[in-house]
């Protein structure tokens, strides 16, 4: 209960931001449960302000504080918790995850930010494990689903140039970057067509700037023996 200025207070006269109550639950747990969006606001500043990390993926009750905002219908909380690195792959005791809450309420706000956060989280854990791999010198033994995120990112590049998204594009490559395959930006599609020559062809500047500065292969041809320069030609 309280509003921001009590809660403020309780902080400023020595309670702690991550105390349980009878439930294992934190204030932050409680404060999203409620929607209380300020007071959410208000104890992460404080974490800030005094250097305390606060705890966002503590499981309580009811789950995370993300998990417990979600079931609420609380939207403007889940957002701010996701801007302040909530974890949307932590699963209650059960394994329910806050993506499965929001395809149970089937809440049309919360469901597509969950699964945007979901696949981020789940390409960021994937970037992780491929550069530790490096980093121990195995690159021979890439587990099949790292290299499916290689693969993946490669088809989702292709898409958005096919589509002229700017900012798929970009996302799509510096998950390619992350995943330290520097040649996914010149990996062709199933026609031997680079993504620079497809974005050439389709008169998508932007995108074509945004490969080239991105070390995509000017020279490359595809099956036919076109390089992206006589195929931007070829289409005008």
């Amino acid at each position: 209960g309280g509003d921001e200025g009590w809660v403020l207070e309780q902080l400023q006269q020595g309670a702690h931001p991550d105390c349980l109550d009878s439930s294992g639950c934190t204030p932050i747990m409680r404060a999203a449960e409620n929607g209380r969006d300020e007071i959410v606001k208000a104890l992460w500043q404080y974490g800030v302000d005094q250097q305390k990390q606060i705890s966002l993926n503590e499981v309580g009750e009811g789950g995370t504080a993300l998990a417990m905002a979600t079931a609420n219908g609380h939207a403007t909380v889940a957002a701010l918790l996701l801007r302040y690195r909530a974890d949307p792959l932590v699963a209650d005791e059960n394994g329910i995850k806050p993506i499965d809450v929001a395809r149970k309420t089937r809440n049309d706000q919360l469901l597509p930010m969950l699964q945007e956060a979901t696949n981020s989280a789940k390409m960021d854990m994937a970037r992780a494990r491929l550069k530790e791999s490096v980093r121990m010198g195995a690159m021979h033994t890439f587990a099949p689903q790292i290299m499916r995120q290689v693969n993946e990112a490669c088809d989702t590049l292709h898409m958005a140039i096919s589509a002229g998204n700017v900012n798929r594009t970009m996302s799509a490559i510096g998950v390619l970057q992350s995943l330290d395959s520097a040649n996914g930006v010149n990996r062709p599609d199933q026609k031997g067509t680079t993504p620079l020559a497809k974005a050439a062809a389709a008169g998508f500047c932007a995108i074509a700037s945004l490969l080239l500065a991105h070390n995509a292969t000017v020279d490359a041809r595809n099956e036919g023996g076109q390089t992206a320069l006589s195929m931007a030609c070829s289409f005008g």
